[in-house]
């Protein structure tokens, strides 16, 4: 599971006012957020660990162990270290899209391959880096792109023949290097993404006409105009909700019966 937190502060504060750990948060990325919260300059490496073993005995933890999790906060808090405390909390607002990249997307064919880019150059600028490390199918999920995982390396070999994007050399290395240059001082933004899920469909959703997301789910749906406003949903969406409607209207006519 990819952890794509946009403002990691918020995010671990929310858990700390919930006093529970999401299900789709691991241990390891959990005690890192802590660390990194109440890191001090002055505080030692078993002042930290005592510090996140305190503050994580308020929190429920699904399966929690607590030898195990004090162990995992000893490695991950010496990992940290390790880094030179130089990783700190992201809070990132939003990300952007430059016309710049956008006239790059746009050379692309097909609406996969603009899918594709478009969620690297976003990705990258999350991670601040060209190298976008994360599984293939992670990637394609993000995208939007439903592939096998043989055609998605067709795919990925596509881009790279197309120079969009660049490889490692080690086979066993499943990094991805977007291939740009560096932004230019006053270039434009043209889209600004503030959830990083459903990021194809985010795409198309804007720059395909005729075609809008699903305020439900974020899957894209086809409208009948660019003035049409009542298409909210897909159509499961749109059943699911209409059904809740008409379980909480007989609710509430039962209860004034009663």
């Amino acid at each position: 599971m990819v952890n794509l937190i946009m403002n990691e502060k918020l995010f671990i504060e929310e858990i700390l006012k919930n006093k529970k750990k999401p299900r789709f948060v691991s241990n390891r990325y959990l005690i890192k957020l802590l660390y990194r919260y109440y890191y001090k300059e002055d505080m030692t490496e078993e002042e930290a660990i005592l510090n996140i073993f305190e503050k994580s005995k308020d929190i429920e933890i699904e399966g929690y162990i607590e030898y195990v999790f004090y162990n995992q906060i000893v490695f991950n808090v010496k990992e940290e270290i390790e880094y030179d405390n130089k990783i700190k909390l992201r809070e990132l607002e939003y990300i952007p899209l430059y016309e710049s990249e956008l006239n790059i997307i746009n050379t692309c064919k097909t609406d996969r391959e603009k899918k594709f880019l478009f969620t690297c150059f976003i990705l990258s600028r999350f991670y601040n880096n060209q190298w976008i490390g994360i599984k293939d199918n992670d990637l394609f999920k993000i995208a939007n792109i439903s592939m096998t995982e043989r055609d998605r390396q067709f795919f990925i070999h596509s881009m790279k023949e197309k120079k969009y994007i660049t490889l490692p050399k080690n086979n066993t290395n499943t990094s991805i290097k977007l291939n740009k240059e560096e932004i230019l001082s006053g270039d434009k933004e043209v889209m600004k993404v503030i959830v990083l899920e459903n990021l194809g469909n985010q795409f198309l959703s804007k720059y395909k006409e005729g075609y809008k997301q699903c305020s439900q789910c974020g899957k894209l749906i086809k409208i009948k105009s660019k003035f049409d406003g009542s298409s909210k949903y897909c159509e499961k969406c749109a059943y699911e909700i209409k059904l809740k409607q008409v379980n909480e209207c007989k609710k509430r006519s039962k209860e004034n019966l009663e």
